[in-house]
């Protein structure tokens, strides 16, 4: 039976779902780390400030 329109192999369907998977995955994981390494960089100064004036005002309190 012949098709209007050719179809690409079994094997070419499946290398191009390989590389679709692969890229995904890669995506996934930048995108998740970019998030993270932000998130920390962001967040590192302050709270750094945070615990620096929790531990004046409870030794403060100490007095």
């Amino acid at each position: 039976m012949s098709t209007p329109f050719p179809l690409p192999s079994t094997q070419t369907v499946i290398k191009g779902a390989a590389t679709y998977a692969r890229d995904l995955a890669e995506r996934v994981i930048a995108t998740f780390l970019q998030a993270f390494v932000g998130a920390v960089v962001l967040t590192q100064p302050l709270d750094l400030h945070m615990w620096h004036r929790s531990k004046e005002r409870s030794t403060r309190r100490d007095r």
